[in-house]
């Protein structure tokens, strides 16, 4: 019999509008039912695509965009949100027998294989009801979630607990399938230098201890080692023996996300409660915590890395604290060690060139903090010059850890993070739907019920008895040290690690070394202090009147243009403010735009501990140096935020406005970029989008072309640069969120004062793509940039032409359709590597769809082949025989998405501003696309797939990037001279709005 509990202590925001119900099965399987907020007329739209951004070069730049919104005004309010589930299964890696590492993680990729013929009847079904899914398995969870349209949400529960709970097929004709899926995961994690240290670190455990395990699974731990002994029905009947041991309900927790409760209560009860019930499985039964700390054991660790990157790693042990978490003395000790206020442990690395950035705290990973043990760690990123006196940085971070542990708890400090962590909770923003129930089910496993929502935000109990016990355990005798970087061959560093193949030493630090540390300290050192910008009003601006649903200009004068919008639907004591400072000096030679890099990262060095006060009190501030402008995104509480902004744009000695450069901090700065440069894209997925950009965009300086100017620059090219930024720029501003229009031009117009913007805007902006030839195929072919990369990449990308409605929604529709059946053929079926993927691109304006295959065991012109084929003889017949009813429901599925609510306020305000920064302005783009769709047949998708693959009318671009596994020779294939003859397509931009 399903049980109602109350639900009358859940502790929710105050402005948290969603309706929570908790049930539990007569199984014992606790469900936690959450219904969606009804769409309003205020409703904005989103949707889902590829927009390659307009940054420079860098990690984290349009080389590895995934996702981005182009948004709309209002719509009729009516569209239907997706339905979302999430499973969390308290059994992970730490369960795996020993004869079999990785077989959790197996068996979660086996659950969504079903029987013959119809393997992938699960994925199908919920393609064309306009759904997805995925999971994952950590050390003590496996999560299953997935989104799905509401009206199918009791099929997709039926087929989910009779396929993955239930009956599982787990059929032997798919397991080597399945594991060469879990061998290529484990290939494209294999030279992540993270993941290599931490299996050393697992090593470096008890061998009786869980934590010793190897997780990730691969051909040779799945198969019985190097004699491959293990066969398909062997693995058949461990899976099942696992299954049926772990996978019983009361060890499950479900979190679903509908419209219905009632609706939902009985569907959950009908299905679920067929799931079996059995005895706890998931005890470990270890008390002892996973490292012996004794003086004959090593506490130096000495990493060769892939990258060339350098980092020191102090791990302290201690045992699981679940039970105060009410107190957060785990975080509290994450802030103070953590912070980076003037006399900071960070601050004075960085200004002694040994470090540029330190991050401490528990990790919400399982490695970190699971049922076993806690595991607080303090990062730290190091310079060439930091790695070779890491002794002095080691000694550094204990003088720093003795003085706050002498010190003792600081009330102050712990009652700030306090209020803000209140404040934080109290106006959280809205997750989407599938965000939603997969943190629930981990909380529901991790956290009492009443506290699901508000645990990681509960500092309501002030414990210093409990946090001076921990400070204790910050002892030299409980610390591993783990340093990584490039050891220059040294034959001491000559112990392999079995399943990464790291070479590292493992040592014991001298005694004398180890004494010190009890009692260094240093004179330079100073405790934290609170966050002068911490808010001391939550006030909401009125809304008066009609609501405006799209931004406006509300400021132009000069060379400044202030658009705004007051948010009615999220209102929210928050606002963002987005600043562009356009000028063509920081692209317009290599030298340029490596002094922009280098422009920004110097402000971030002279604004470190101001930037850190907003960050503690949740004021952020993003810059970057873009192809053409310095772009400062700024969020949070609007009670300090334009104090916040002010002091970094123009209100400070250290501001964009009146810093002055430093000749020995320009040159720590420079040593930095340069480091951070040296193994730019070796990732064979980073690298192949990089290789398509140069290609396409124009300009796009390469990275040995920045690397060389960086060599080259003087702090005199960095001044130079800022001084044209000072006097000749056109801004384009956008302020969204609780701010009121007269305060916008308050703001504006002081910023106008400030920077005397003279003279008009420039009449256009010219954004160039280059064309592909129609009828031929662009060939670019590059060895990797990672000399023991052993994947290649391929990248086959097929160019429509300039951006319009039509061809958008018609080229997005066709992506969402093939998405499925592509990951089915080319990565399931074909085993052609784990990064398979088909995206939607529109790259400056130009319109495209780019089919992406990563393998170590297939060539990249292999992948190549394999793609040509699937487009014609599996895409096109696939989109062809759809029947009415399925294509009516991906046309269904596809609106769902466009009309999905926005929901939070920071998805709608970067939606805006991409329209503002591409000088699009199609604010109602959404409603646009959702009234043409709705026209959309099926031989619209098969004209547009003959018009992008046939040959005699496709413009396509092959990039490759090859690894050590792909061919036995590699020349690079197309040249800068080449493609300098294509046709290139120029977006002149009116900026003149009216």
């Amino acid at each position: 019999m399903t049980e109602r509990l109350s639900d009358d202590d859940l502790i929710k925001s105050p402005h948290d509008r969603l309706q929570y119900r908790r049930i539990r099965l007569s199984n014992g399987l606790r469900v936690t039912i959450v219904k969606q907020e009804p769409n309003s007329e205020e409703n904005d739209n989103k949707e889902r695509g590829e927009e390659e951004q307009d940054d420079d070069i860098d990690e984290n730049s349009e080389d590895q965009t995934d996702a981005s919104s182009s948004g709309s005004g209002s719509t009729d309010g009516g569209a239907a949100k997706p339905a979302a589930v999430a499973l969390g299964v308290t059994v992970g890696h730490f369960h795996d027998p020993p004869e079999f590492p990785g077989l959790a993680h197996l068996l979660e990729h086996m659950l969504f294989i079903g029987r013959p013929p119809d393997e992938n009847s699960w994925e199908s079904f919920l393609s064309e009801h306009g759904g997805w899914s995925n999971a994952s398995t950590s050390e003590e969870t496996t999560l299953y979630f997935y989104e799905i349209h509401p009206d199918y949400l009791a099929e997709s529960l039926t087929r989910f607990v009779q396929q993955f709970l239930i009956d599982p097929p787990l059929c032997a004709e798919a397991i080597s399938r399945e594991i060469l899926a879990v061998d290529c995961e484990f290939q494209e994690g294999v030279l992540v230098d993270e993941h290599r240290s931490t299996q050393i670190l697992c090593q470096r455990a008890r061998p009786s201890h869980p934590f010793c395990k190897f997780g990730w699974g691969n051909q040779n731990s799945l198969r019985g080692g190097v004699e491959q002994s293990v066969t398909d029905e062997v693995l058949a009947a461990s899976l099942l023996q696992f299954h049926r041991r772990h996978y019983v309900a009361n060890q499950m927790n479900l979190a679903v996300m509908v419209p219905d409760l009632d609706l939902a209560e009985k569907l959950i009860t009908a299905t679920f409660a067929t799931v079996r019930a059995g005895p706890v499985s998931n005890k470990l039964g270890v008390a002892d915590l996973p490292f012996d700390m004794s003086q004959n054991q090593p506490n130096l660790f000495q990493i060769e890395s892939i990258k060339e990157s350098y980092t020191m790693e102090l791990v302290f042990q201690l045992p699981n604290m679940s039970s105060s978490y009410d107190t957060q003395s785990c975080s509290y000790w994450g802030e103070v060690l953590g912070d980076e206020g003037v006399g900071s442990a960070i601050s004075l690395l960085r200004a002694r060139g040994l470090a540029s950035s330190l991050e401490a705290g528990l990790s919400q990973e399982q490695t970190y903090q699971n049922t076993l043990f806690f595991l607080f760690t303090i990062e730290i990123t190091l310079t060439k010059q930091g790695f070779d006196a890491w002794r002095d940085v080691l000694s550094l971070m204990f003088a720093y850890i003795n003085e706050i542990v002498k010190t003792g708890p600081q009330e102050q400090l712990w009652r700030q993070y306090s209020r803000m962590a209140a404040a934080s909770f109290a106006w959280m923003e809205p997750k989407e739907p599938s965000d939603t129930v997969e943190t629930l089910a981990y909380a529901m496993q991790k956290y009492p019920w009443h506290d699901v929502l508000s645990g990681p935000y509960r500092w309501t109990r002030y414990d210093p008895n409990l946090i001076a016990r921990i400070g204790l355990s910050f002892t030299p005798d409980n610390c591993i040290i783990m340093l990584l970087g490039r050891f220059a061959e040294d034959p001491s560093i000559d112990v392999i690690e079995p399943w990464f193949g790291t070479r590292f030493r493992a040592t014991r630090i001298d005694q004398e070394l180890m004494v010190s540390l009890v009692t260094v300290s240093d004179p330079e050192l100073a405790l934290p202090i609170c966050s002068p910008l911490a808010p001391e009003s939550f006030t909401v601006v009125e809304r008066i009147g009609n609501s405006d649903h799209t931004p406006h200009i509300v400021y132009q004068k000069d060379r400044l243009r202030m658009w705004h919008l007051l948010d009615y639907k999220h209102v929210t004591p928050r606002a963002h403010v987005s600043l562009r400072f356009y000028t063509s000096a920081v692209y317009e030679s290599p030298l340029k735009a490596v002094c922009s890099r280098l422009l920004i990262m110097l402000l971030e060095d002279a604004l470190m501990a101001y930037l850190y006060s907003g960050e503690v009190a949740d004021l952020t501030l993003n810059m970057r140096a873009t192809r053409r402008c310095l772009e400062f995104q700024g969020e949070g509480f609007t009670d300090k935020l334009f104090q916040f902004i002010n002091h970094v744009i123009y209100g400070s000695k250290n501001s964009l406005r009146h810093l002055m450069l430093d000749h020995q901090r320009f040159e720590i700065i420079k040593a930095r970029l340069q480091l951070a440069w040296s193994s730019l894209f070796y990732a064979a997925s980073e690298q192949i989008s990089y290789e398509r950009l140069q290609v396409l965009q124009l300009p796009k300086y390469s990275i040995d072309l920045l690397r060389s100017a960086l060599a080259n620059a003087q702090l005199d090219d960095v001044e130079s640069l800022l001084s044209q930024i000072r006097s000749a720029v056109s801004i384009d501003c956008f302020i969204h969120g609780n701010v009121s229009a007269v305060d916008a031009k308050s703001f504006a117009n002081d910023l106008n004062n400030v920077w005397q913007c003279a003279g008009p805007l420039p009449s256009q902006v010219a954004l160039k793509v280059r064309l592909l030839p129609r009828g031929s195929t662009v060939t670019w072919t590059r060895p990797s940039f990672n000399p023991v990369e052993h994947n290649s990449g391929h990248v086959s990308y097929y160019q429509l032409g300039p951006e319009s409605i039509t061809d958008r929604v018609l080229l997005k529709l066709l992506q969402r359709i093939s998405s499925e059946n592509c990951f089915d053929c080319l990565r399931t079926k074909m085993q052609l590597g784990y990064t398979v993927g088909i995206h939607f691109l529109n790259t400056d304006g130009i319109l495209g769809l780019s089919i992406e295959i990563v393998s170590a065991s297939h060539s990249a012109y292999e992948c190549e082949r394999q793609i040509e084929r699937w487009l014609t003889d599996e895409l096109k017949p696939h989109i062809q025989t759809l029947s009415d009813e399925v294509f009516e429901n991906h046309i269904e599925g596809f609106i769902m998405e466009l009309e999905a609510q926005d929901y939070c306020l920071s998805a709608r305000s970067e939606r805006f501003w991409e329209e503002i920064t591409t000088h699009s302005y199609v604010f109602d783009r959404v409603d646009r696309e959702v009234r043409f769709v709705e026209s959309v047949e099926r031989g619209d998708l098969v004209a547009l797939l003959d018009r992008m693959i046939a040959e005699k009318s496709r413009c396509k671009l092959s990039t490759h990037v090859i690894g050590l596994a792909g061919e036995n020779s590699v020349q690079s294939i197309g040249s800068l001279a080449d493609i300098a003859k294509l046709d290139v397509y120029t977006r002149k931009i009116d900026l003149q709005m009216s």
